[in-house]
């Protein structure tokens, strides 16, 4: 009799079926999941480990993130101040692979959730103080926690502009190598080109990757923010800000109100003129790492 290809695999998993519940019964309770795991495999059987895990959905983290690391990122939705209400979740998308230590990184696209902690309405401009807060980072299945600041905010306008090369380009040339200017005006001149200061030409700040520019963080005595913080004076991912970006950009009705810098730390104050406004969708933001707040 031949059997069809469902019938011979319903009748491996009949025949390796009990094999696999003696493996996993005589596998000792304090044995790894790789050891179950390896023992399944030796039978032919191809089970992934996290299928082992019973109320886990998150496992230890092995990247250690650094007080002072820049993180680069997108609102995923929009903020609104006649529809959002307090305690919702804010959630943010990394643009950027993220070096850290010893050759480790945070890649493009992880996760950053907060939320938004009050909607305080003020009377003096008919608008609203937004607070919110963004506090774990998610990696794969890693939620590792951290406190962070605003170091500037960017219009989606602004965001955009900012990947657009500022020449046109012309037969021959390639698309990728073009200029583009950073929110704050330093200069990329092309993808792995180099990046220099909007105020000297021929000071190089950073190198442009594919996803965004790599550069050392500089202070603006005007936004009052800071250089490089707790030693970390490692190049960070700016993504489309500059070195020196600090504050507002391309959003007229928003004012930064409390940073977050200081007491209380993490804790990021956004005051919006009008009604109805909002934050929208792809917002960009460079926020930074501090240490936990004691």
């Amino acid at each position: 009799m031949i059997l069809s290809e469902g019938s011979r695999n319903f009748t491996s998993w009949m025949l390796a079926g009990p094999l696999v519940l003696a493996v996993f019964l005589a596998t000792p309770k304090n044995g790894s999941e790789k050891a179950v795991s390896n023992s399944l495999e030796n039978l032919g059987v191809s089970v992934n480990a996290t299928s082992l895990r019973t109320g886990q959905n998150t496992t230890q983290s092995t990247l250690a993130v650094p007080p002072g690391t820049i993180l680069p990122v997108r609102l995923a939705a929009s903020i609104s101040s006649g529809h959002s209400k307090a305690g919702e979740v804010v959630t943010a998308k990394l643009m950027q692979d993220v070096p850290l230590l010893a050759g480790q990184k945070i890649p493009r696209g992880s996760s950053l959730y907060g939320k938004l902690v009050a909607i305080v309405p003020t009377t003096a401009n008919g608008g609203v103080e937004l607070s919110l807060q963004f506090d774990s980072l998610r990696v794969h299945n890693d939620r590792i926690p951290l406190t962070t600041h605003l170091r500037a905010i960017a219009g989606y306008v602004d965001v955009e502009q900012a990947q657009i090369p500022v020449l046109s380009s012309g037969e021959g040339e390639v698309y990728a190598w073009l200029p583009t200017v950073q929110i704050g005006g330093d200069n990329v001149f092309g993808q792995d080109g180099t990046v220099t200061g909007w105020n000297d030409s021929t000071k190089v700040v950073g190198q442009s990757t594919p996803y965004g520019v790599l550069g050392r963080v500089t202070p603006s005595e005007s936004g009052g923010c800071r250089g490089p913080l707790y030693g970390n004076d490692r190049m960070q991912a700016l993504w489309v800000f500059s070195s020196d970006a600090c504050g507002v950009y391309g959003l007229p009705h928003v004012a930064i109100a409390h940073a977050g810098r200081d007491n209380p730390i993490g804790l990021i104050v956004l005051r919006l003129t009008g009604k109805n406004v909002h934050l929208p969708s792809g917002t960009g933001l460079l926020l930074r790492v501090d240490e936990p707040a004691k």
